[in-house]
């Protein structure tokens, strides 16, 4: 199978186990390249593409955490292997979503790896979609994840600037409508110097599942995942295995 949200489900065999990768606010499936050569069989990493980025730079990016959420459960829904949620930042509300409309359909993720967001219970503590280019693009250089070579090139820039609003606009607005807990384990992680998804709202987490929870914080920032990337693909993995 071949979608243009989630990429990867081409290489799926009968026993794999789908690890479908949520991105951050800005970021494409690149993001997750390492990933897909650090996990072996049965892991296969299927990062989510959204409109807007990358590949799919000159579609319209989606305005509605629902219809993302609806659009990859219909794909998960037609196949009948295993998988495994993972989302950092925005991803990871994607994921809320995805989880707990996969459970109204009969189905369910055999994990949840939440990563450098706080429970949908907690508001955002600073908000920068509705400032103008100028002011937004002063707040993007907080913002660890945008490429500096991105940042230096105003033009460049430009280009790139209605898919990043969207993407801020999108994580920013977002309400979760019901927080009741979900069914599957959750796993949860951050950073010490994150400042938006520190120790207790990573712990808050426990509150979100009625199966087993677990969390770790790393030393570093927002993008720790990337700073930290082997230790963090390390307990990743144990975090994977345990419930395979």
């Amino acid at each position: 199978m071949e979608t243009k949200l989630i990429k990867g489900l081409e290489k799926i065999e009968k026993n794999d186990i789908i690890v479908i990768c949520l991105p951050h606010a800005g970021g494409g499936a690149s993001f997750f390249n390492s990933w897909s050569k650090y996990f072996k069989k049965p892991y296969v990493i299927c990062p989510v593409q959204l409109p807007g980025r990358e590949e799919r730079i000159v579609e319209k990016p989606m305005e509605s955490m629902t219809e993302i959420a609806s659009e990859i459960v219909d794909i998960l829904m037609t196949l009948e292997n295993d998988f495994i949620l993972f989302g950092h930042s925005m991803g990871t509300k994607m994921l809320f979503e995805v989880e707990k409309l996969l459970e109204k359909k009969g189905r369910m993720a055999k994990l949840a790896v939440v990563s450098a967001c706080p429970p949908p219970d907690r508001l955002e503590s600073e908000k920068i979609a509705h400032l103008p280019d100028d002011r937004f693009i002063e707040a993007l250089l907080n913002y660890d994840g945008i490429p500096q070579v991105l940042l230096e090139n105003r033009q460049l820039l430009d280009m790139f600037l209605p898919m990043l609003k969207a993407d801020f606009r999108l994580s920013e607005d977002y309400v979760c409508e019901d927080n009741t807990p979900i069914k599957c384990p959750i796993c949860a992680m951050g950073a010490n110097q994150d400042y938006d998804a520190l120790e207790p709202a990573i712990k808050a987490w426990a509150s979100y599942t009625q199966d087993d929870f677990s969390y770790r914080m790393f030393e570093g920032t927002h993008f720790y995942i990337k700073e930290k990337e082997q230790e963090v693909l390390s307990q990743i993995k144990e975090y994977f295995d345990k419930v395979n």
